[in-house]
Formats: structure tokens, sequence, C-alpha cells
């Protein structure tokens, strides 16, 4: 803005005086021709002339002049002109057919011989500014039918007031911009500088491993949705870093009691050489695979939630899949007292990575088998819902799920407080990668209806494919 003052004040000052004050003249010389026949015209000259300090002259077809005002103005060149020359600048807007303008350097009229120094006081400077003048004619024709010559006569450059108005006021603006932009920049620091750096202070404290902060600030409203934003952050980091904690714990207890079992059975079969028996052998294959299961499946939602792993779409019976993994897992489960029914009676086309589809259904029943209830019974079932969707539901007979932690069930890591006993099957882990897979492929849905003290549903659904 500063530089655009000085601009201005320098260089466009002369090129602004210019233009307006042309203009000023072609409309003053448009006022006096449609008031040419106004009897009060002298009136009209008389304020046209004072008012911008110009010449006029209205000259009659025969050369006589009618009307000469302004002869007293700044340098004014048509009273320097004699009637030959008014007569050839007439001639000239003739020829053009009105509307002529022209321009003449004046400085040659002034006296060569001045000198400052033959003056008391302040003189002005021998020095003389290049003045230049402007000339313009008008033709009309008044209501007696004779033609007559508008004839004005202005300098167009500026004078030194207003040169030096302009530079005095280009340096009230650049003080006043400079006092105002450090106004400005005080309020900026004060409304953006201010809050941000409390966010930041705030901030560190969550790289210290202060979970529980609060971003406390006010400003304008990209201010408050990025305080909202780090306070959601700051929630999220505090989950995540009680999900760590409890990952930790519950890994470290999945893990105690396996390999405190393989310890015991290998350090018995060792010391007493009648216990290596194939129950024994078979307790520690057990716990080793147990073992192998549950870091498996931590990798695999490790993986899947990180979209480390592609899926393999293709077409397949959902019904025949799921028949084929239940004849064979439901086996194991039977010999552990479990009962496993199926129902279905129609085919389930659909598009899907069939190897993760098995996987889940899989950790679904081995949920269902952890919290199953007296009877030891779980119901999967697969049919079609609304013509368009493949449902698949596992249902058991347990003890249900309270409604303050169903939504967080799915949570990854997530375990809920409730005493039961120890998973015959699976690692714990199974809902997360449930909640992974159906979430990555095209149309799955993946829920739950439970009641307290019924048991519990949880479902899945594909869209059917034709």
């Amino acid at each position: 803005m500063i530089v655009f003052v000085w601009v201005f004040a320098m260089f466009l000052v002369d090129k602004s005086y210019r233009t307006v004050k042309i203009n000023t003249v072609k409309a003053n010389a448009k006022s006096i021709v449609e008031n040419i026949n106004n009897d009060n015209l002298g009136l009209l000259l008389d304020r046209i002339a004072y008012e911008s300090d110009t010449c006029l002259m209205i000259v009659g077809e025969d050369g006589t002049v009618v009307y000469d005002v302004g002869e007293g103005q700044r340098v004014c060149l048509i009273h320097h002109l004699s009637s030959d020359g008014i007569a050839e600048k007439i001639s000239l807007a003739k020829i053009k057919g009105s509307g002529y303008l022209e321009t003449t350097v004046l400085s040659e009229i002034l006296d060569e011989d001045y000198s400052p120094g033959d003056f008391a006081g302040t003189a002005p400077s021998e020095e003389a500014d290049v003045l230049e003048s402007l000339l313009y004619v008008e033709l009309t024709r008044a209501g007696d039918g004779k033609e007559y010559a508008v004839i004005l006569n202005t300098v167009i450059t500026p004078v030194t007031a207003v040169t030096g108005t302009a530079a005095f006021q280009a340096v009230l603006l650049t003080a006043g911009i400079l006092v105002l932009s450090m106004i400005v920049a005080f309020a900026m620091s004060k409304l953006i500088a201010s809050p941000i750096e409390s966010l930041n202070r705030t901030a560190k404290r969550i790289a210290g491993g202060k979970w529980d902060v609060d971003f406390q600030c006010s400003g304008y409203t990209e201010i408050e949705e990025l305080k909202d934003t780090l306070n959601y952050a700051a929630g999220e980091l505090k989950e995540l870093d009680r999900y760590r904690k409890e990952l930790l714990a519950n890994v470290s207890h999945d893990l105690r009691t396996p390999l405190t079992l393989i310890k015991a059975y290998s350090e018995m079969m060792r010391d007493i050489p009648s216990e290596n028996t194939p129950e024994n052998l078979q307790t520690v294959i057990d716990e080793t695979e147990r073992l192998s299961n549950l870091v498996e499946d931590m990798l695999n939602v490790s993986n899947i939630q990180s979209g480390g792993r592609d899926f393999k779409i293709e077409r397949f019976d959902l019904a025949a899949t799921i028949g084929t993994l239940l004849d064979r897992h439901g086996k194991l489960l039977s010999g552990m007292g479990y009962e496993v029914r199926y129902e279905n009676k129609t085919p389930l086309p659909v598009m899907a990575d069939e190897q993760k589809i098995v996987q889940v259904v899989y950790n679904l029943v081995n949920n269902a088998v952890n919290y199953a209830g007296a009877d030891n019974l779980v119901i999967v079932r697969a049919f079609v819902r609304d013509n368009r969707f493949a449902r698949v539901e596992v249902e058991d007979h347990g003890a249900g799920i309270d409604v303050n932690i169903l939504p967080h069930i799915w949570d990854r890591y997530y375990k809920s407080n409730k005493v039961h006993r120890r998973a015959s099957v699976g690692t714990g882990l199974g809902l997360s990668i449930v909640k992974s897979v159906m979430s990555a492929m095209p149309g799955g849905v993946y829920g739950v209806d439970s009641d307290e003290g019924k048991g519990s549903i949880f479902y899945i659904e594909l869209p059917l494919s034709r």
C-alpha cells in the first residue's frame, strides 16, 4: 500500500490531473453549447472560468469576439494569440468537424530575465516548471442561425500546490498505514498467534505422554475447529493408550496360562517318566496350538486393519462353504461337549473373499462357544433376507451382553470386565477380525442383537450375487 501511494504521488498525479482537466474542459464546452441561446449565458461563463481556472471565448462567424471571460486567469494562451491565430484554431476545428483539442508548452512565454535574487523574501526559483496549455474548440449554431466557436483554454500541468499536496498526503498516508499495520499485527497476534501458541503448549503435553489434557482457547472459526479436532485426537490417543495397556494385560494373561501348562507338563514328563503319556503330550500340543492361534490372530487383525493384505473377491456358495466348515469344526466341538446346529435350506451365492468369510464364521462360532449357556448349544442359520442379502446368524444362549458395553465389543483389544470361563477355542480377538473383514467386503454388514440373560445373536450380511 505504501509503494502504491508513493507511485501515485510521484508518477501518476500528473497523468490523473491531465485526464481530469481534459474531461472537465470538454464537459464545460458541452454545457456552453447547450446554453448558447440562454440570455444569462454570461453568468454561466463567469462561473465556469472561476471554478475551472479556465479562459473562455465565444467568437462569431465574422471573427467578432462575443464573450471574453477569464483574461486574468493563470497563463491564458488565447489572450496571447492574435486575431489570425484565433481564426486559425477555428479553421482547424471546422476541418476536424468540431471538438478540436490542442496542447501547447507554455514555458517560453515566461520572462527569461527573471532572477530570484532581485527580490526580497522567499521568491520562486528561476527553474520554472514546464507548463502545458490545453486549447479546446467546439463549434455550434445559435437560434439566430449564426455559427459560433466556443474556445476554452486552461493549464493541464499540475500546479506546484497540487504536487506538493499529493506529496504531503503520501507522507500522511505512509505514517497512517505504518501505524495501522502495527495495530493490525498486534490484533492478529492476539487473535491468531496467541491461541495457536496455547494449542502448541497443550499439544506438547500430549507428546510428553500426558493424555488428560483439554485444549482451551478462543478465536476465529478455524481456531475453534482446530481446538475441537485436537480435543478429539487427544481423546482417541487416550483410548489408544488404554487399549495398548489392555493389550499388554490381555496378551500376558492369554500367554501365561498355556505357557504355564506347557512348562508344567513338560517338567512333569521330564521328572516323572511314568507321566510321559499320550494324553499329557496332547495337552502340550493343544496349548502350543493355542499359542500359535493367538499370534496368528493378532497378526491377522493388524494386517487387515492396516490394509496390508489383498482380498480375493470371487463368487461362491456361502451356504455350502459354511456347511463344509461346520462339518469339520463341529466334530471337534462335539468332542468338547458342544452342539452346533446348522439351519439352511437354500444356496447363497455371494461375491467375497471365501477364505476370509470362513475365518469370520469360524470366529463367530468360537465366540458363541466361549459364551454358550448351560445347554452348550450354538445355532448357525444361513438364509436369504429381503430377497437381496445372504444373512448368517450365530446364536448362543449365554448371559448376553451389557447394553453399556455393546458398542465396544468390536473394538480392537476390547475385553469385557465380565468374568467368564477360559475360552476352550479361539484367542479373544475374533470380533475384531470380524469387524475388519466385513468392513472390507463389498456391501458387507455385521452386527449383534443381545438380551442380558437370554443370549446373543451375531450376524453378517453380504449382497446376493445373481
